[in-house]
Protein backbone atom coordinates (compact mmCIF):
# COMPACT_ATOMS: atom_id res chain seq x y z
CA UNK A 1 0.00 0.00 0.00
CA UNK A 2 1.64 2.75 -1.04
CA UNK A 3 1.43 6.12 1.57
CA UNK A 4 0.48 9.94 0.34
CA UNK A 5 2.13 13.28 1.39
CA UNK A 6 1.09 16.58 0.47
CA UNK A 7 3.57 18.98 -0.50
CA UNK A 8 4.30 22.55 0.93
CA UNK A 9 6.65 24.42 -0.42
CA UNK A 10 8.05 27.50 1.53
CA UNK A 11 9.04 30.21 -1.32
CA UNK A 12 11.04 33.09 0.19
CA UNK A 13 12.20 34.13 -3.61
CA UNK A 14 12.72 32.89 -7.12
CA UNK A 15 16.22 32.56 -8.56
CA UNK A 16 16.58 34.63 -11.75
CA UNK A 17 18.36 33.39 -14.87
CA UNK A 18 21.84 35.11 -14.38
CA UNK A 19 22.01 33.68 -10.81
CA UNK A 20 24.25 30.30 -10.78
CA UNK A 21 21.68 28.78 -8.48
CA UNK A 22 19.16 28.80 -10.48
CA UNK A 23 20.17 26.01 -12.99
CA UNK A 24 20.32 24.00 -9.77
CA UNK A 25 17.10 25.27 -8.43
CA UNK A 26 15.28 26.49 -11.19
CA UNK A 27 13.61 23.15 -12.18
CA UNK A 28 12.55 22.23 -8.55
CA UNK A 29 10.82 25.19 -8.58
CA UNK A 30 8.91 24.94 -11.71
CA UNK A 31 8.30 21.32 -10.66
CA UNK A 32 6.93 22.29 -7.43
CA UNK A 33 5.07 25.15 -8.53
CA UNK A 34 2.78 22.77 -10.42
CA UNK A 35 2.69 20.13 -7.83
CA UNK A 36 2.79 21.52 -4.71
CA UNK A 37 -0.64 21.20 -2.73
CA UNK A 38 -0.22 24.53 -0.53
CA UNK A 39 2.60 26.91 -0.42
CA UNK A 40 4.16 29.44 2.32
CA UNK A 41 4.64 32.51 0.61
CA UNK A 42 7.52 35.28 2.75
CA UNK A 43 5.17 38.31 1.51
CA UNK A 44 2.47 39.20 -0.85
CA UNK A 45 3.52 40.20 -3.52
CA UNK A 46 5.27 36.23 -3.03
CA UNK A 47 1.59 35.09 -3.20
CA UNK A 48 0.56 37.05 -6.15
CA UNK A 49 3.75 35.42 -8.35
CA UNK A 50 3.08 32.16 -6.66
CA UNK A 51 -0.69 32.90 -8.10
CA UNK A 52 0.32 33.61 -11.11
CA UNK A 53 1.59 30.49 -11.65
CA UNK A 54 -0.17 28.08 -9.69
CA UNK A 55 -4.47 28.87 -9.64
CA UNK A 56 -5.14 26.58 -7.39
CA UNK A 57 -3.39 25.73 -4.13
CA UNK A 58 -4.19 27.18 -1.37
CA UNK A 59 -1.41 30.28 -0.21
CA UNK A 60 -0.33 31.19 3.23
CA UNK A 61 1.19 34.54 3.80
CA UNK A 62 3.88 34.65 6.47
CA UNK A 63 5.94 37.24 7.56
CA UNK A 64 6.43 40.01 4.61
CA UNK A 65 5.57 43.38 3.52
CA UNK A 66 2.45 44.46 6.38
CA UNK A 67 -0.37 45.46 4.09
CA UNK A 68 -1.30 48.49 6.00
CA UNK A 69 1.71 50.74 7.18
CA UNK A 70 -0.90 53.70 8.12
CA UNK A 71 2.16 56.42 7.67
CA UNK A 72 2.51 58.85 5.72
CA UNK A 73 5.65 61.68 4.86
CA UNK A 74 4.94 64.15 7.04
CA UNK A 75 5.07 61.68 9.72
CA UNK A 76 7.73 62.25 12.50
CA UNK A 77 10.22 59.75 11.67
CA UNK A 78 12.93 60.05 14.66
CA UNK A 79 15.34 62.06 12.91
CA UNK A 80 16.17 60.51 10.01
CA UNK A 81 15.39 62.13 6.62
CA UNK A 82 11.78 61.94 5.34
CA UNK A 83 12.25 58.96 2.72
CA UNK A 84 13.84 56.24 3.80
CA UNK A 85 14.89 53.01 2.16
CA UNK A 86 15.14 49.38 3.25
CA UNK A 87 16.93 46.37 1.81
CA UNK A 88 16.58 43.11 3.52
CA UNK A 89 18.28 39.85 2.18
CA UNK A 90 21.60 38.57 1.26
CA UNK A 91 24.82 40.26 0.76
CA UNK A 92 26.04 39.02 -2.12
CA UNK A 93 26.76 39.93 -5.86
CA UNK A 94 23.26 37.92 -7.02
CA UNK A 95 21.44 40.26 -5.20
CA UNK A 96 23.07 43.74 -6.56
CA UNK A 97 23.99 45.16 -2.89
CA UNK A 98 27.14 46.36 -4.22
CA UNK A 99 25.03 48.58 -7.20
CA UNK A 100 22.82 49.44 -4.34
CA UNK A 101 25.37 50.95 -2.03
CA UNK A 102 27.67 52.71 -4.69
CA UNK A 103 24.36 54.22 -6.38
CA UNK A 104 23.10 55.40 -2.98
CA UNK A 105 26.32 56.89 -1.93
CA UNK A 106 26.95 58.36 -5.20
CA UNK A 107 23.62 60.81 -4.23
CA UNK A 108 24.34 63.16 -2.17
CA UNK A 109 20.61 64.32 -0.97
CA UNK A 110 19.82 64.19 2.54
CA UNK A 111 16.23 63.66 1.61
CA UNK A 112 16.97 59.79 1.89
CA UNK A 113 18.80 57.56 4.49
CA UNK A 114 19.10 53.86 3.52
CA UNK A 115 18.76 50.71 6.34
CA UNK A 116 20.86 47.67 5.25
CA UNK A 117 19.91 43.98 6.94
CA UNK A 118 21.31 40.33 6.49
CA UNK A 119 24.26 38.88 6.12
CA UNK A 120 26.17 37.00 3.28
CA UNK A 121 29.76 37.02 1.43
CA UNK A 122 29.50 41.13 0.83
CA UNK A 123 29.09 42.21 4.52
CA UNK A 124 32.71 43.55 4.78
CA UNK A 125 32.09 45.40 1.72
CA UNK A 126 28.91 46.95 3.16
CA UNK A 127 30.68 47.74 6.79
CA UNK A 128 33.39 49.20 4.95
CA UNK A 129 31.12 51.61 2.19
CA UNK A 130 28.99 53.01 5.15
CA UNK A 131 31.40 54.05 7.45
CA UNK A 132 31.73 57.85 5.98
CA UNK A 133 27.69 58.20 4.99
CA UNK A 134 25.67 58.68 7.94
CA UNK A 135 23.08 58.14 6.12
CA UNK A 136 23.00 54.47 5.57
CA UNK A 137 22.65 51.94 8.68
CA UNK A 138 23.88 48.08 8.68
CA UNK A 139 21.86 46.45 11.16
CA UNK A 140 22.97 42.82 10.51
CA UNK A 141 20.48 39.96 10.67
CA UNK A 142 17.54 40.67 12.60
CA UNK A 143 15.21 38.41 14.36
CA UNK A 144 11.46 38.42 13.07
CA UNK A 145 9.97 41.07 15.73
CA UNK A 146 12.82 43.60 14.94
CA UNK A 147 12.55 42.92 10.77
CA UNK A 148 8.67 43.90 11.41
CA UNK A 149 9.61 46.47 13.53
CA UNK A 150 11.75 48.11 10.91
CA UNK A 151 9.46 47.31 7.72
CA UNK A 152 6.67 49.94 9.70
CA UNK A 153 9.05 52.64 9.45
CA UNK A 154 10.30 52.31 5.94
CA UNK A 155 9.03 54.29 3.16
CA UNK A 156 10.63 52.51 0.13
CA UNK A 157 11.49 48.46 -0.13
CA UNK A 158 14.47 48.02 -2.53
CA UNK A 159 15.13 44.86 -4.61
CA UNK A 160 17.77 45.27 -6.00
CA UNK A 161 18.51 41.72 -8.28
CA UNK A 162 20.49 41.97 -11.25
CA UNK A 163 16.91 40.65 -13.41
CA UNK A 164 13.36 40.18 -12.75
CA UNK A 165 12.23 37.79 -10.47
CA UNK A 166 11.25 34.53 -12.31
Amino acid sequence: KLRSYSLIIEYEDFFNADDKRSYIFGPFERMGMHRADAFVASSIGMESTIKSKNLCSPIVVNSGYPSSRGRDFEDENNGLPPHKLFYSGSLDKERGIENLVRTFKSNNSRDYSLTITGVGPLEQFVESEIKHDNRIQYLGMLNEEDYLSQLEQVDICVNSQWSNIV
